[in-house]
């Protein structure tokens, strides 16, 4: 069993985009059109919207159907149904639907762990993170964890933002990288991932973390961290994921999920969620 699951999935990209065409009704506000009358016809973004519900609990529908834009809502719910399947995954006795979720000081997610739990359980950790089209899961056992992933393309003003929320010295490694927007989001995305495994959220850890020497040293409020990281530089995304742990893990890989295959009523075997011929290596 992997001690490390990193899991991606693009709404938008592959043989998913069949299920998502660039239709404007999928942008209007409102996801009305996502569980009406017709959301059980094959092949549209209210049938994949509905089939990843049936895994939800009320609570994950409920806030599924409060975004103002339907792409969101079918967004949220299909990355919360692909936890439940990763999570089933290294717990194949229990059922996708069945996972049961709390919320820590912060806001932090975890599991409810039952009295009688399966072996190793209470040890599990995930972290989840979704920016269209992108989904990025982590599970593991070896420590607090945390995932971000943004498209590959920064923000209008992100040397302003930078100024304004990392150190003078990562605002010098900005302006010198050959790739200021995508040395900008590698600092983004690992600083709210190290937020989530440290459980303190943003913006509370952002003012008082410091990632050195191009993301290999991490120190809060000065003193250093105890991190391994993986960080992935894409054409169309990038992600970082932190483990708070001092063990050296074994090499990680990404693993694809498509959702165009995606359908309740078919079982899920340990290997389910994984594509090995698109599986790409991941960097220390």
């Amino acid at each position: 069993m992997d001690r490390v699951c990193l899991v991606h999935a693009n709404l938008a990209l592959g043989s998913c985009a069949r299920l998502l065409p660039q239709d404007p009704g999928l942008f209007e506000p409102g996801a009305r059109h996502l569980h009406g009358p017709g959301s059980r016809s094959p092949g549209t973004p209210g049938r994949l919207f509905a089939q990843c519900c049936t895994l939800l609990d009320e609570t994950e529908r409920a806030s599924a159907c409060r975004f103002r834009f339907a792409r969101d809502s079918l967004l949220y719910a299909a990355a919360h149904a692909l936890l439940r399947l990763v999570l089933s995954r290294h717990y194949p006795q229990i059922e996708p639907s069945a996972w049961r979720f709390c919320r820590g000081r912060y806001g932090k997610p975890g599991l409810v762990v039952p009295g009688a739990c399966p072996q190793g359980l209470g040890s599990l950790r995930f972290s989840l993170s979704h920016a269209w089209p992108h989904i990025a899961i982590l599970v593991t056992r070896s420590g607090h964890c945390g995932v971000d992933i943004e498209p590959a393309t920064a923000p209008t003003g992100f040397e302003e933002m930078a100024r304004m929320v990392f150190p003078a010295e990562e605002c010098a490694e900005i302006r010198a990288s050959s790739s200021p927007q995508r040395h900008f989001l590698r600092l983004w995305t690992t600083r709210e991932a190290l937020c989530k495994a440290l459980g303190c959220g943003f913006p509370r850890g952002f003012p008082h973390l410091h990632l050195r020497n191009r993301c290999t040293s991490f120190f809060l409020h000065g003193r250093p961290l105890p991190v391994q990281e993986f960080a992935l530089c894409t054409s169309s995304f990038v992600l970082s994921a932190c483990i708070l742990t001092r063990n050296r893990l074994p090499g990680t890989r990404l693993q694809e999920f498509d959702f165009s295959d995606f359908d309740t009523a078919r079982n899920f075997p340990e290997d389910g969620i994984q594509c090995q011929a698109r599986q790409k290596p991941v960097r220390h």
